[in-house]
């Protein structure tokens, strides 16, 4: 059996569940998984973001020039989700005034296989300093409280706890939820008053979750086996 990575966004909202509420999350996921990703716009950061090798801009890219990449994706759904957040994000970084300067954080190695990031290989530099950022691109059903603050102790740990000169920066997440018209907007979390989860706690919460994960996975594939239906419930990563 081919086994399947959580994303990143579903481990930080489903781990600091309870064990009942944990599985249930799970079960849940497997059965609704999104029928299309953000994955274009993820991609795209260095340029949503204008992050530069130094604090030496070397020019930036213009946002027509990112939107005519993401109109050609064959998903129109996709296509059109991801230009919306995409120019949301695009417009916050410049209208706050926020310098990129690319750094490559890599991910956070939590065992078993699992490795975590939320954030992007970039620093970002504000008029309070410098602040890591990760992104929830996420219409509903994004970050709660819990999930911040799992994704905000990954970025303490990671990154701050280098001990180099990102030690005191700010930890922050962008999302982009809908309002009621439907229309998204730019919502910023700062971790200023989070109470993080101890590390041993974190590596715990995320092998218990996939490990519940993988035994879904499992009996999905017996069922699938048994049926005759066969395949995956997933095609992809």
């Amino acid at each position: 059996m081919k086994k399947h990575r959580l994303p990143d966004t579903e481990l930080a909202r489903i781990a600091p569940l309870a064990p009942d509420a944990r599985r249930k999350a799970l079960l849940k996921f497997k059965n609704g998984f999104p029928d299309f990703s953000y994955e274009p716009t993820r991609r795209r950061l260095p340029e949503l973001t204008n992050a530069q090798p130094s604090l030496l801009s070397l020019g930036d890219t213009e946002w027509s020039k990112i939107e005519s990449g993401l109109k050609r994706l064959k998903n129109e759904k996709e296509a059109a989700s991801n230009i919306e957040v995409a120019e949301l994000l695009y417009n916050f970084i410049r209208e706050e005034k926020y310098i990129a300067v690319m750094e490559p954080f890599g991910k956070l190695q939590l065992g078993a296989g699992v490795a975590i990031s939320y954030w992007s290989d970039a620093i970002f530099f504000g008029p309070d300093g410098p602040t890591i950022f990760g992104f929830d691109f996420r219409r509903a059903g994004g970050f709660n409280d819990s999930a911040r603050r799992f994704a905000f102790s990954a970025q303490h740990e990671h990154i701050r706890q280098r001990g180099d000169d990102y030690a005191t920066a700010k930890l922050g997440l962008v999302q982009f939820p809908a309002l009621r018209n439907g229309t998204r907007k730019v919502r910023v979390e700062f971790a200023d008053q989070v109470e993080l989860i101890p590390y041993d706690e974190l590596i715990q919460m995320a092998r218990e979750t996939y490990s519940v994960w993988f035994e879904i996975l499992e009996q999905r594939e017996d069922e699938a086996r048994k049926t005759g239906t066969g395949g995956s419930w997933w095609d992809g990563d």
